[in-house]
């Protein structure tokens, strides 16, 4: 299935106020990395625009893309280096900022949640005398300008600000960025795309001979984009697209050098609590701090149970699905229940197993093994053991949401969405086949073709899409408080009395029998990811994920413009998942680094392993012992992670 269906489809839902006057355009991202926000502005632009996004791996690829798409416009949502001047010089180039305009630098959000007021414009003073305001700044915001010479310097197209208060336990530098950051960015984002358009209309190129408001621009003749040369208006560097009003945030704004960079980081090891006991559970104002790895559970007149299970980037260890486990066998002892509702994380509401914990154990194959088993057990209890009790099961998705935590989601009878939440269904990007029930759950909601399709496809989609294609069944406005006090409005709203199963597991078998073979043969997929000569493609992809190696090239199914007739991606492709193909390669690679004698040694061991294993070959071991600890790959924030330490594997 086309590996598009999922991205450039345009939405039946309304389309958004902000970029409806927009005619439709070419669009290139430049991107360090397709994070959350660039996804999110990627499904929104792809409405009614033409997307296509090339990591910034270097000045050289960057300039090789622009000359490759020819874009109307070229946007950074997500970029930590310099946009070469070949490019802004050529392209009309806009960077997406987190800071007001004024602000300029790296780690604009580490210095706002520190305190920095913006009282002391240099960055070395201010780290030497750490004069931070308790209070801090009361507003933030995203700024979206010209990409010029000099970084964060160049002409202001829009600016959005929101309320900011670095004392609430619930503001982290992931939360904001995930949650107001990107939201105000994508405001931004829009008012300048329609500002440009009308500045361009107003005052078109000379070589523009037709009106943009009669053709696309793409098909303007003789242009391969709008004019560098347009200039922004002075309001829009001083007046927010929403309140129309100046920078509230007080103070002054800072420009930080990059050689001062920072960072506020958090460890799942800070958020540990111990499980609160179970007289706490049914008290209705329960007050837990919002960051914890405990499972909180709030009643509604004992009729609604509501779940959360805040951990830490949606990753679910072995222990804390266990703990999730205990909450929801809970839950299932409480009489007269008709619904459970999993209301997972903020930002997160999963995203399946705990990749940096399986990195981080002793015995990373086995750590997933467990992992995943565990994971297993959870979904295994809302598909049998609230359905056995006539209790609805509803997940709501606050936050986004990926591999294992939308399957987890999916296997409830009913799913809710918050119209912000991007979904990444697949697992394969990682080198996983994927358990949790998904085969059920996704071929029951979305049908065969369908199912597969978001699988091979690998692409992010919007809740809107996603309930377009069957994959959930409600999406609601909004975030945060009102979005919860919407979800809980709505769930009262549904009758669960008496209980009816979600209509997907009329489509698939459900029975316990039915149960036990999907889970078998899922978990004999996993078992070669974890242990066969395939494990290879998930080890490597662990590794690089964990300690954000910077990728060598953009997948294909992102870079559009790259993609030549019958050309896929590797995870795209059969081989991908054929055993017998790791087996052969890791043979030339042994024999690459091996001696013959090693070679024969290894080709006796493999045909003992094969006779033994109906020919499963196992070589993870030997795999390891060959493989350099970094493959030649650099880090994606040097900065961050540059150490000499090896890599163990």
């Amino acid at each position: 299935m086309d590996s598009q269906l999922f991205s450039q489809v345009p939405s039946q839902e309304a389309s958004s106020t902000l970029g409806s006057r927009t005619s439709h355009m070419n669009i290139l991202f430049l991107c360090t990395a397709h994070n959350s926000l660039s996804q999110q502005l990627y499904l929104r632009l792809c409405k009614a625009h033409t997307v296509t996004i090339e990591y910034a791996l270097s000045d050289k690829v960057m300039i090789e893309a622009a000359n490759l798409v020819r874009p109307d416009l070229i946007i950074c949502p997500f970029l930590t280096s310099p946009v070469p001047s070949e490019v802004f010089d050529n392209y009309l180039t806009l960077i997406v900022h987190p800071g007001p305009p004024g602000d300029a630098g790296p780690s604009a959000l580490d210095w706002v949640l520190m305190g920095d007021d913006g009282t002391v414009p240099d960055s070395a003073e201010l780290l030497k005398s750490q004069p931070w305001n308790e209070t801090g700044r009361s507003h933030w915001g995203v700024t979206v300008l010209q990409a010029v010479a000099e970084m964060d310097a160049g002409p202001v197209w829009a600016f959005e600000q929101f309320e900011i208060d670095i004392n609430d336990p619930k503001t982290t530098k992931a939360t904001l960025y995930r949650g107001p950051v990107t939201q105000a960015a994508i405001a931004a984002t829009f008012s300048a795309i329609d500002r440009i358009i009308s500045a361009t209309n107003e005052h078109p190129d000379p070589s523009i001979t037709t009106d943009l408001r009669k053709q696309p621009l793409s098909k303007t003749p003789g242009v391969h984009g709008i004019s560098v040369h347009l200039r922004s208006n002075p309001a829009y560097k001083t007046l927010s697209v929403t309140q129309q009003k100046p920078f509230l945030g007080e103070r002054h704004i800072a420009d930080h050098s990059s050689e001062q960079q920072t960072e506020i980081s958090t460890s799942e090891q800070n958020q540990q609590k111990p499980f609160p006991e179970r007289s706490e559970h049914l008290t209705h104002n329960l007050a837990v701090l919002p960051n914890c790895s405990e499972v909180p559970i709030f009643t509604c007149e004992q009729r609604v149970a509501f779940v959360y299970f805040e951990f830490y980037n949606g990753a679910m260890s072995t222990s804390q699905c266990s703990r999730l486990i205990e909450a929801l066998q809970y839950v299932a002892s409480i009489e007269s229940l008709e619904a459970v509702v999993l209301m997972g994380g903020n930002s997160y509401f999963s995203n399946g197993i705990a990749l940096n914990v399986i990195e981080a154990s002793c015995d990373p194959s086995t750590e997933s093994w467990r992992n995943i088993n565990r994971i297993d057990d959870v979904v295994h209890t809302l598909l049998e053991v609230f359905p056995q009790k006539n209790v609805t099961t509803i997940a709501a998705m606050r936050g986004n949401c990926a591999a294992g935590g939308v399957a987890l989601a999916t296997a409830c009878d009913v799913v809710i969405a918050s119209s912000e939440s991007v979904l990444n269904p697949a697992y394969r990007a990682l080198g996983l086949y994927g358990s949790e029930y998904h085969s059920l759950s996704y071929n029951g909601r979305c049908g065969p073709e369908i199912a597969r399709g978001i699988l091979r496809g690998m692409l992010p989609i919007s809740a809107h899409r996603a309930k377009e294609i069957g994959l959930i069944d409600h999406v609601l406005p909004g975030s945060g408080p009102s979005l919860d006090t919407r979800v809980r409005d709505f769930v009262e709203s549904l009758s669960c009395v008496p209980y009816k199963p979600g209509n997907w597991k009329s489509r698939v078998d459900v029975t316990p029998s039915g149960l036990a073979t999907a889970r078998a043969h899922e978990l004999g997929e996993m078992a070669k990811d974890f242990w066969s000569a395939r494990s290879e493609r998930y080890t490597s992809r662990r590794r690089d994920f964990v300690r954000k190696i910077k990728s060598t090239k953009t997948p294909l199914r992102f870079a559009t413009h790259r993609r030549r007739e019958g050309e896929v991606d590797e995870e795209e492709s059969d081989a991908f998942d054929d055993v017998a193909n790791y087996g052969a390669m890791a043979l030339d690679k042994i024999t690459e680094h091996s001696s013959q004698g090693q070679k024969a040694s290894f080709t006796k061991r493999n045909e003992e392993a094969k006779s033994h294993n109906e020919g499963v070959v196992i070589i993870s071991e030997l795999l390891r012992e060959t493989r350099s600890a970094h493959d030649g790959k650099a880090m994606l924030f040097p900065c961050y992670y540059g150490v000499d330490t090896p890599v163990c594997t």
